[in-house]
């Protein structure tokens, strides 16, 4: 188990970011970086204030767009821990399995 929000692929089409912090994450904001439509928009994004543990945040419909191959695209997660001094932020790699 991991200590930040992860990106698990479901499926080829379908991945969920799914917090494992151990408790909830707050001001949580995701964005694409790259050539990747998500649920047919290009510049998908999303933002919550509050994600409990163990929930997640699904992509739907997750299609390459040309470039893939050359620039793979990246996610692109921020959060915030109710403790912490600041945000967190992970950029990871939006790689189909």
């Amino acid at each position: 188990m991991g200590h930040n929000l992860e990106l698990d692929w479901i499926d080829p089409m379908t991945a969920h970011v799914t917090n494992r912090t151990g408790r909830a994450v707050f001001d949580v904001k995701l964005a694409l970086i790259g050539s990747v439509t998500v649920e047919d928009k290009s510049d998908w994004s999303f933002e919550a204030e509050t994600l409990p543990d163990g929930e997640f945040i699904a992509l739907r419909s997750i299609k390459k767009d040309v470039g893939w191959a050359t620039a793979p695209p990246f996610l692109a997660m921020s959060w915030r821990e109710e403790d912490s001094g600041g945000d967190s932020y992970k950029r990871v790699p939006l790689v189909q399995p």
